[in-house]
């Protein structure tokens, strides 16, 4: 249940803090830029509380799933997941991509607590679409054909827009405008395919 309730809450939180903060554009600006300023630390708390419910939908992935294929380096690699949510929120982005607007347009970060926030959101990036390509091979075995392909498409489509969105981030015209927009979908496929496993494995734990 920490998957699903980690993950929804997650997406849910960034995107009402998209909505309401003064002088933010979720279309163009990063989820992580939320965690600046006077309201920032409800943006904070977001990386932190998912990614320990993420963190512990880990250990329930593999107690659950005992007789899983490789599936202690899936719970590993989900475990990541919520190990660089928390390393987020613990480590505050600096002020780059153009928000707050009145700082100077930064395309990198450039402290050493900047540096760390994208070493931990590396994680989120590159270990959940490996969880879902992954598991698409264990749902292929299983010739459940359905998830299978909802994992390719997952995984694919979060690679093709956390591109799209890397490369808005530097201000690519065409793209700038929308890098915000781009990250969200990365973001909402894969949290939503992961929230979408916890509710398989609750239904299922017994049969796998």
């Amino acid at each position: 249940m920490c998957g699903s309730i980690g993950c929804v809450l997650f997406i849910v939180l960034f995107l009402i803090q998209g909505i309401i903060r003064e002088g933010y554009t979720p279309l163009k600006f990063p989820v992580s830029s939320l965690a600046i300023g006077d309201a920032g630390w409800v943006q904070t708390l977001n990386f932190l509380i998912s990614g320990l419910l993420v963190f512990l939908f880990a250990i329930g992935f593999r107690r659950a799933t005992p007789l899983l294929k490789k599936s202690v380096w899936t719970s590993r690699l989900i475990a990541a997941v919520g190990i660089g949510l928390i390393g987020a929120g613990l480590f505050k982005t600096d002020p780059v991509y153009g928000y707050p607007t009145t700082e100077p347009l930064a395309l990198a970060q450039f402290t050493p607590t900047g540096h760390l926030h994208d070493v931990f959101s590396i994680f989120v990036f590159t270990c959940a679409p490996i969880v879902i390509f992954k598991m698409r091979r264990r749902f292929t075995e299983a010739d459940r054909k359905g998830w299978a392909a909802y994992s390719f498409l997952s995984a694919i489509s979060m690679i093709g827009f956390f591109m799209l969105a890397g490369a808005g981030f530097r201000q690519t015209p065409n793209l700038v405008e929308f890098a915000g927009v781009f990250q969200r979908v990365t973001i909402i496929i894969g949290f939503s395919w992961l929230t979408a496993l916890s509710v398989f494995i609750i239904n299922n734990s017994k049969k796998i």
